[in-house]
């Protein structure tokens, strides 16, 4: 898809709760992440790494390599950026 842009439709900016550096394992540089509440979450929001997604016991860590899709069933699904599913 040549000029296409990202996957990702929707934005959910509203429920980011702050900022943390990750480290970008392409470059090796720390990048600002946006974190998002898990719990917050619905079914068919998507967003745009890099993203680290805050549960109680966990984290998932969505490079700038990957877009993620909360399935349905609650499933987080990451697609490599680019890539169709």
């Amino acid at each position: 898809m040549a000029g296409s842009t990202s996957p990702v439709s929707v934005l959910i900016t509203a429920r980011v709760r702050k900022e943390r550096a990750v480290i970008n394992t392409e470059t090796g540089e720390f990048e600002p992440a946006a974190l998002y509440d898990r719990s917050a979450l619905a079914a068919g929001e998507a967003l745009s790494g890099p993203a680290v997604i805050v549960e109680k016991d966990t984290a998932t860590v969505v490079s700038a390599a990957f877009d993620a899709l909360i399935h349905p069933h609650g499933h987080i699904i990451l697609t490599r950026k680019g890539q169709s599913s």
